[in-house]
């Protein structure tokens, strides 16, 4: 079962601006116009990368995954995305980290707030990839290419 996840901008320039996800998905964060959440249009943004970092929602939980972004990504204040030291030695433990309800995460000078709803028991998952801007201010359609079903090939 899939948890029913809401990205939502409570900082920064593009605050209200919500995404929403009640299946398994692939959402990107950045400026670049094939991500599915973007974060582009004010002066502000210039610190967001092209291809800042990836949420991904499966069974197992909610991820963020830093995309080697300039600026770094940071969860409840911590940075993520550069290698640390001790674990195995490649640092890549440090590119991503599970999520929990209530959890901020800033790219750039926006704060968004992740909720995540577990299903109840008795849920009939739909099958198909699910993530819709819920902002009337600012609704767009996601290119597929930006929102992909999470398929077992996706490394963790």
């Amino acid at each position: 079962m899939v948890p029913t996840v809401t990205l939502t901008v409570v900082e920064g320039p593009h605050k209200g601006q919500e995404l929403v996800c009640t299946d398994l998905a692939l959402v990107t964060i950045g400026r670049a116009e094939e991500c599915a959440f973007r974060l582009r249009g004010e002066l502000a943004d210039l610190f967001v990368s092209r291809r800042h970092c990836l949420i991904r929602v499966g069974p197992e939980g909610v991820e963020v995954r830093d995309l080697e972004s300039s600026n770094g990504t940071y969860v409840n204040g911590r940075r993520i995305g550069f290698p640390i030291d001790g674990g195995n030695g490649d640092g890549s433990a440090a590119f991503k980290r599970l999520l929990n309800d209530g959890d901020r995460i800033r790219v750039g000078s926006s704060v968004v707030q992740v909720a995540v709803l577990k299903p109840t028991t008795g849920t009939v998952p739909s099958g198909e990839s699910e993530c819709c801007p819920t902002n009337a201010a600012n609704p767009r359609s996601h290119p597929s290419s930006a929102l992909g079903r999470l398929d077992k090939d996706f490394v963790t």
